[in-house]
């Protein structure tokens, strides 16, 4: 997901006080984490064959990073 896309799914997580928004037919390959300069998270998952399609993400607000990192989630592969 371009960094433009990303601000603008950020905005609406924010502008909707939405704690958690799910992300379907995004287009990272493998998968990851990352923290966003807002202080966003975004977990990943997608292809593992370099097919940029069929991906999914969570966009969490900053605070519940702490949530998640104590619970005992399981992401599984589609």
């Amino acid at each position: 997901m371009c960094e433009q896309c990303m601000s603008q799914v950020g905005w609406r997580r924010s502008l909707l006080k939405l704690d958690f928004l799910g992300v379907s037919e995004s287009r990272w390959t493998s998968s990851g984490r990352m923290k966003r300069t807002t202080g966003e998270t975004v977990l990943y998952r997608g292809r593992e064959d370099d097919s940029h399609h069929e991906g999914v993400a969570i966009i969490m607000h900053h605070m519940m990073n702490k949530v998640w990192r104590s619970s005992r989630t399981v992401l599984v592969p589609s």
